[in-house]
């Protein structure tokens, strides 16, 4: 749990963690720092101590499949199932009765295991058993841990670089080529999407539900309505004639808060009609925020932009 209170952004103590001070400073004034790609690269322990209490649970199956996650078994076992795109990097879908080929795990997995510098892959329980012995605790909870961490948790077998790590993407990183090869070749062919427990606001997963044909039937289960953003958008589009393209936007940066800020955006032409396009010349005009209120005048300039989804047909 990394936003919500009590979750790792408000918790983190990076006195605790086997860094230098440089590297604890850029990690008290970002967490996030603990799951970027460039901090893990200079430093590994700060990933795998902050997730040894994850990634050991997970062995030992400390959290079970919900009920939710049975029903996509049932749909495999029914031969309904073309496949699983699960944003969740708990692997909880591990513990399913579904082959490897019919999960594909967007943003990564506690459960698989690879190495980040070259991509060969470790066995999970060998690796578990590397961070029980060779990575601290940092929360005090496991007396038979290190006291100190070792790099040798995460030392590849094939490159010999330290670079071992649960297969969950970090900030800076790629999402996995599955994803991307995976969609193109199912979405075509869908006629039903099931939409379960997410906001739809994280993108490029959001995208799935609007690259399939019009004829698919979409299903949403969540709590909340979903695909809302928290900041009130006009989009305007200096080309009238860009075609059919749709472009989900995160990292962009407010000129009214200065912080980075995640949006979904829809584009319109000059017309007032949806506009796809792969490359538009746009400005954001922010209308309300929830935080700032009225920001008439406060723009995101964004020119060019590259749009995150296909051309459409």
């Amino acid at each position: 749990d990394f936003r919500s209170p009590g979750g790792m952004y408000s918790t983190l103590r990076p006195e605790l963690i086997t860094a230098t001070p440089a590297q604890r400073a850029r990690m008290a004034a970002n967490p996030t720092a603990v799951v970027e790609k460039s901090m893990w690269f200079e430093n590994p322990f700060p990933y795998l101590e902050v997730r040894r209490p994850f990634i050991l649970g997970t062995r030992e199956r400390k959290w079970k499949a919900t009920l939710s996650h049975r029903f996509f078994e049932l749909l495999h076992a029914k031969g309904k199932l073309t496949r699983l795109y699960t944003q969740n990097i708990d692997g909880l879908d591990y513990q399913l009765a579904l082959p490897p080929t019919s999960v594909v795990p967007v943003h990564g997995s506690i459960g698989e295991v690879a190495c980040e510098a070259c991509g060969h892959a470790h066995d999970f329980d060998v690796f578990c058993e590397r961070v029980a012995t060779g990575i601290k605790d940092i929360y005090k909870e496991d007396k038979t841990a290190p006291a100190e961490s070792s790099l040798a948790a995460a030392t590849c077998d094939a490159c010999g670089r330290p670079a071992v790590k649960p297969t969950t993407v970090l900030f800076g990183a790629s999402l996995p080529r599955r994803f991307f090869e995976s969609a193109q070749a199912d979405l075509p062919t869908t006629d039903l999407l099931i939409v379960a427990g997410t906001s739809l606001v994280v993108s490029p997963a959001n995208s799935l539900v609007y690259s399939v044909p019009e004829s698919t039937v979409r299903l949403i289960v969540n709590n909340e309505p979903v695909g809302k953003s928290p900041y009130t958008m006009q989009v305007l589009s200096t080309r009238a004639d860009a075609g059919k393209c749709e472009l989900r936007g995160s990292g962009l940066r407010s000129a009214v808060s200065r912080e980075p800020a995640s949006f979904e955006i829809e584009f319109v032409d000059a017309f007032g009609q949806v506009c796809y396009a792969e490359e538009l010349d746009v400005y954001v005009e922010l209308v309300y925020s929830p935080r700032y209120g009225s920001a008439s005048g406060g723009e995101l300039a964004m020119s060019p932009v590259i749009a995150a989804a296909e051309a459409a047909p």
